[in-house]
């Protein structure tokens, strides 16, 4: 339900039927905020089922891991500090 496409760096989250997909463009995910709306985005929606919520967190944290070289936390918030990821120049690494 959840799934990455490296490619293109998008996350792709359907509903179990796939009438609901919605993609995330990690390209214009840079902030902490913005990640957090796409959490609550995704939490809001009827469809949205805990385990696909757990697995959406998941792949974030892979993801941020594959490409960036570090935890969701210490790429877009290190010790509370909020900060700005590009995911091209891969300033985690």
């Amino acid at each position: 339900m959840v799934t990455f496409d490296k490619r293109n760096l998008t996350i792709e989250v359907r509903n179990h039927n796939g009438r609901h997909v919605y993609e995330i463009d990690l390209e214009r995910c840079t902030t902490p905020a913005m990640l957090l709306d796409w959490i609550f985005q995704l939490h809001s929606k009827t469809w949205m089922t805990p385990e696909m919520m757990d697995e959406f967190l998941s792949i974030i944290e892979d993801v941020c891991r594959e490409v960036l070289g570090k935890s969701v936390q210490g790429c877009f918030c290190p010790f509370g500090q909020s900060r700005t990821v590009d995911w091209e120049k891969n300033p985690c690494a």
